[in-house]
Parts: C-alpha cells; structure tokens; sequence
C-alpha cells in the first residue's frame, strides 16, 4: 500500500563517513503516492438498497468481477475506467480487462506451479475493435526461477518490458541459500543500483540479508524483500524476521544494517539500525474490526527524525472508514543536508484525512466478517472517498468505485439478482434505533447510521 524509503534513507546517512559514495534521494512524493494509493483502495458510499438473493454463494469467497472507478470533476462524476476480473478456484487474479479513454487492454496473470500466489509472468493484449479480438500479446513482466535439487528456489530473476526498446530487460535478481538440515532459508543475496548524480551512470552495490531467526516461516510463500520498502517485511504475513543482519558493500567496505522483528497479538514491529540512523515502522490492530494503526519513525545521531502515523478506522463489516495521516519531523539542516534529506518537511505531504460512505447490498448470506449476529451479510455496492480540505476544514469527494457482477470463486456461483428499491418492498420492514427506538418502515435520506430491521421472521443489522 505504501512506500516507505527506510533503507534507501539508511543508506543515505551513510553519506557522511562515506563522501566518495553516491546515494540515492529520498522520495519526495512518496506520501503522496501513499494518498493516491489510499484513495484507490479505500472509497466507499453507505445507504442499503433491497433484497437481493445469493444462493449458492459464500460471501467468504465472494469477489466482484467488474469494478468502474470515477474521479469528481468541477461537480460531478466523471468515468475514469471500468475493470472486469476474473478468479481461478483459489481466488487469485487469472486476468482483467481494462477500458478506459484510450481503450481497452487484457492482462493475463501467470502463476508458478508450487509456490502459493506467485506470479511469474504477466501479459497484455490489445483490442482490434475492427476483428473484435485480442491482438499483439505482449509480456511485460517476467520471473525466472531456479530450484536446487530438493525444489527450493535457489535464484529469481525478474525482467521488466522497456516500452523505449519493447524488450524485456533485467530488473533485479535474488539468490537464495537454504540450512542443509533444516532447510529453512538463511541468506538472500540481491543488489542495490543508484545512480551518479553528475554522470548519470548506475553503481550496483551488493546486498546480502542473513537471517539470523524466523518468528514465522512458510516454505509456500517466496520471501524476498525490497530494498526501498522495508514495510514489506512488516506486511508479509507468512515469512517474518524476528533477526537479521543486512550488509550493503559501499567501495568494497561492508555496511551492517540490524534488523530485528517484534511481534504480539495485537502489534508487529520491524526495527533496523544502521551507521547514523534508526528506524521502524509498527503496526498495531485497534479493534476486532480491522482497524489499525501504521507508524514509521526514522531517527539520526545528527539531530533529524520524522514521525509518520496512519490510522485508519474500519466499520463494522471490515471496511475502512476514516484514514488520518499525520507527520512530524525534527530537521538538523546541517546534518539533514549532509543526508541527503533537508528538504522533507517541504516535499512530503504527510498530512491528509480522508473518510469513506459506503453503499451496500443487503444479503441473505453469511457475511465475510463475523461481526454481526443472525445469518445477514453486506456485499459493498460503491464506495467513495471523500477528502479533507485543511483551510476550509470540509470533506469533498476525490473518487469513487461501484462494484458489479459478483462470483464465488469456489463455487463457481455468478451475478447477484438485480436490486429491487420499490417502496412496497419497505412495507414488511420495520426500522429500529440500536437503542430500540422504532423509525418506521422506510428511512429518510437524512437518517444516517447503523439500525436494527425486523422483516418477517427475521431480525440483521444495516448501515445507512
């Protein structure tokens, strides 16, 4: 979901005992990226609408086949694209197909045979409107992997499409060493490039991350790790570090980042120590509901720090709400510069509040999250994100999503039925304040909430 540059920033501070060695920039737009990214994935709109059947279909496994996203423009909605997906019998992503203004286009998603989730070549098609076919297959992300004799993946190398030369050319590689008796992963060994500022020439600077202790180890899941996110340590949920020693090779001298894990119930904490700097990044579950707490800190012995926090609140039903970033930082302009970061606090927009509405479809099943007693679950109909404007101190909405043509992945089930919102619907239905004030049989647009409904013999929850 996000970016954060931790170890690239590492790396950065080391400018000032290592003066001959170029090191890369700070992101500037990172939080930026993440309000983009936050705005993509989180975007919802509330009111119930109906009855609507799903008989054959557990809302566990239950995804959307066709999502269209919109951006608010000069007062009204306005159609960005329309997506429409498709599932193997594990819920992973086979392909989509996305029209937009300049047309449409199909990416068609390749998975390894053993590893779980594991995409090893993406390809993409274009559309000859004139034949109305799929034309001009063109591989855009490829992996090469390597087993040793047991089946391990000993090496991974990953090609990215050049669209200047249309050829696929070599992004990165991983090798990977294994403990003879246990088996278990013990070295990954990669290669970090930066660029010359003055020549504009690459340096490629080794990399090689030995695992001193696993707190969790899934032999299923490959574990790699990117040198610009160490927050993808702190997401993977099936290979987590509780000890490591990264060593990044600068003009032939080795440079030992600590990384420790800390995990509890409630929070996961990713810690690592370099020559100048300390950082993390924690995240810590406030309620049963998903909603969570995302801090990155990243301090130096000159003086500088920042302080990120991401908080983002969820429903009832599992979906996110309200997400509040806010930033902090302490700049040593001496020190900040020599690192290569004095310009954060201009550069990074850190501060932002957005908040999700959700629409949904009331359903007859078993909702995804157990959250609510009787047999009544919510599939989500559209979301919009909404987003605070500072000087004004009001919420305007950016995007939005409708979600449409469901499918259980397992089962093969398919579609909803078409949602019915005639009044005559209402008239078996009564409506209930959760402090058991009756509202009627229908709801006033402006009564915003969650409410108690009786309809026949059954009684569930909705959300307005």
């Amino acid at each position: 979901m996000k970016r954060i540059v931790l170890i690239s920033s590492a790396m950065m501070a080391l400018g000032t005992i290592t003066a001959s060695a170029q090191m890369p920039k700070l992101n500037a737009g990172i939080m930026s990226k993440i309000k983009s990214a936050m705005a993509k994935v989180i975007k919802k709109e509330s009111t119930i609408v109906g009855n609507v059947a799903t008989t054959g279909m557990d809302l566990k496994t239950t995804r959307p086949c066709k999502t269209t996203s919109y951006n608010y423009v000069n007062g009204a909605w306005q159609w960005d694209d329309t997506t429409q997906t498709e599932y193997n019998s594990k819920g992973y992503v086979t392909a989509t197909v996305t029209e937009d203004g300049d047309g449409k286009i199909r990416t068609e998603n390749t998975y390894d045979d053993k590893l779980d989730g594991f995409v090893t070549k993406v390809t993409e098609y274009t559309w000859d409107a004139a034949t109305s076919t799929w034309t001009n297959p063109t591989v855009v992300m490829s992996v090469e992997l390597t087993r040793d004799e047991k089946g391990h993946v000993s090496s991974e190398e990953i090609y990215i499409l050049n669209e200047e030369t249309n050829k696929l050319e070599r992004e990165g590689n991983f090798s990977f060493t294994y403990n003879t008796e246990t088996g278990i992963l013990e070295y990954v060994s990669t290669y970090l490039e930066i660029e010359d500022e003055e020549t504009g020439k690459n340096t490629t600077l080794p990399v090689t991350l030995n695992i001193k202790k696993w707190y969790k180890y899934n032999e299923n899941k490959l574990f790699t790790f990117d040198l610009d996110n160490i927050e993808d340590l702190l997401n993977n949920r099936d290979n987590m570090i509780e000890r490591a020693i990264m060593s990044v090779t600068i003009n032939e001298f080795p440079v030992p980042v600590i990384i420790t894990g800390e995990y509890t119930e409630n929070k996961s904490t990713i810690n690592f120590g370099v020559i100048m700097m300390t950082g993390s990044v924690s995240n810590e579950k406030l309620d049963d509901y998903g909603s969570n707490v995302t801090t990155i800190k990243i301090d130096e012995n000159e003086g500088n720090s920042m302080t990120q926090t991401i908080t983002k609140t969820n429903n009832e039903h599992g979906d996110c709400i309200k997400v509040v970033s806010e930033e902090s930082n302490t700049t040593n302009t001496t020190g900040a510069k020599a690192a290569g970061i004095g310009d954060i606090d201009t550069d990074m927009e850190g501060n932002y509040t957005l908040t999700m509405d959700y629409e949904y479809l009331e359903t007859t099943s078993k909702p995804a999250y157990d959250f609510m007693t009787g047999n009544n679950g919510f599939i989500k109909k559209s979301m919009v994100v909404n987003r605070l404007d500072a000087q004004t101190n009001t919420f305007s909405p950016i995007q939005k999503v409708t979600y449409d043509e469901y499918v259980d992945y397992v089962s093969g089930t398919t579609g909803i039925d078409k949602v019915t919102e005639n009044a005559s619907e209402n008239q078996n239905k009564t409506f209930y304040r959760l402090d058991g004030t009756k509202v009627g049989n229908q709801l006033n647009s402006g009564e915003k909430g969650v409410y108690i409904v009786k309809e026949g013999g059954r009684t569930y929850k909705v959300a307005k």
